[in-house]
């Protein structure tokens, strides 16, 4: 019986690695969409000679593009295996692209395979951008809170950017089974685990599958916590132990942060605020949040300043904010006679909904539903009562008509 136990679990787990090996096949050739603005920007300032002297201002240039850097990180470690070259040890990706220099660069962003892609930006959804923006979040707070430890924030930000890449893969490439991962998720649950349900694998585990291929140390797997993903090559470690350490820490710190701003995709949202708060107090000193909401805005800009009306939110970075929207949108989905109402009277009272804050009564609130929400349900007059704190009665306050 134990023999046949074994054997299944055994033909499951080459199941899972089969369909992990398939899904890096079609992400590879599909990826996510580059902002064409932008690499048009690139390629203006190559002509210009805006970067001949100045390799690092490319390197910033590239890192606000989130499939830009990491589709010149694949290419990167394609060059590198045909040159027979090899970075040993290398725990920060920006060292790739400084090893490819200016040259090599310009060969990848010229090409024209680049931008013939089957998706793009101008089609992107409100599901797909939750995890381009979590992964902003979770790389801008690695970057912060790693130069405030006295550690590379170039490592930082590649881990926390790197740790969300395959969410972002699944979401563009595999759109139907996120679409359904995302409806069905219950509560208690969040994405990763619906997704690695559906799929056999987990996004982390596909992440770990494309950096092991571009041939970063793997050692980087256990600063995303992948200690189960087997080094693919001997790397010394030298003393590398407690930097890992601090920068798994970290990483982990950012992940709580990101999954506390996307409440929509992680129903624990205001778990994950109260640990990433109480880490980052421990970390930081105080809950300083104004370094990482900053660097959050200055990592989305390009995306923003080419595609403002699709990119306005990337920098919205406020997790009380977030879950409170969420837990208010959740009660609107959840009022019964919301689907009676016309379709114009419906969007006023969800937009009304996602303004209220429960600490106080809004006066700019209050004239919507006088002068706008309530004449067009079609009442004449009428009394708006407001819960009194004091003695937990409704007591009439305005009215209104006749």
């Amino acid at each position: 019986m134990l023999g046949a136990l074994g054997a299944q679990s055994s033909n499951s787990d080459s199941l899972n690695d089969r369909r992990l090996e398939r899904a890096r096949e079609h992400v590879n050739k599909y990826w996510f969409p580059v902002n064409h603005l932008l690499v048009e920007k690139i390629r203006a300032g190559f002509e210009t000679g805006a970067y001949d002297l100045d390799l690092d201002f490319l390197l910033f240039e590239i890192k606000t593009d989130l499939a830009l850097f990491t589709h010149c990180l694949k290419r990167v470690g394609e060059m590198m295996r045909a040159e027979g070259a090899h970075l040993m040890g290398c725990l920060n990706p920006m060292d790739f692209l400084r090893w490819a220099g200016l040259e090599r660069l310009k060969e990848i962003i010229n090409d024209d395979e680049l931008l013939r892609t089957k998706h793009a930006l101008d089609g992107i959804s409100s599901e797909q951008l939750s995890p381009m923006q979590k992964a902003i979040v979770g790389a801008s707070a690695a970057e912060v809170i790693s130069q405030t430890q006295n550690l590379n924030p170039e490592i930082g930000f590649s881990a926390g950017l790197l740790r969300q890449l395959g969410l972002i893969m699944i979401a563009w490439n595999y759109p139907q089974v996120y679409h359904a991962a995302l409806t069905n998720l219950r509560p208690g649950a969040d994405i990763d685990v619906s997704l690695s349900q559906a799929l056999g694998f987990s996004p982390v585990m596909l992440a770990m599958t494309l950096a092991n291929e571009w041939g970063l140390a793997p050692e980087f797997n256990a600063v995303w916590g992948g200690q189960d993903v087997p080094p693919t090559r001997n790397v010394p470690a030298g003393g590398s132990n407690e930097l890992l350490r601090r920068l798994g820490k970290i990483c982990e710190v950012s992940e709580a942060l990101a999954k506390a701003n996307a409440p929509e995709l992680y129903p624990q949202a205001e778990h994950d605020w109260q640990t990433a708060r109480r880490e980052i107090v421990s970390l930081l000193g105080s809950e300083n949040l104004e370094l990482i909401r900053k660097q959050v805005k200055d990592n989305c800009e390009n995306y923003v300043a080419h595609y403002p009306q699709l990119f306005d939110g990337l920098a919205d970075f406020d997790p009380p904010r977030r879950i409170e929207a969420a837990v208010r949108s959740k009660a609107a989905r959840e009022n019964p006679y919301l689907r009676h109402c016309p379709d114009v009277l419906k969007r006023k009272l969800l937009a009304l909904y996602s303004n209220l804050n429960t600490d106080q009564v809004s006066r700019e609130n209050l004239l919507v539903l006088i002068k706008d929400i309530i004449p067009q349900a079609g009442y004449s007059g009428g009394v708006i009562f407001v819960l009194d704190p004091g003695t937990n009665l409704l007591m009439p306050r305005v009215k209104l008509g006749r």
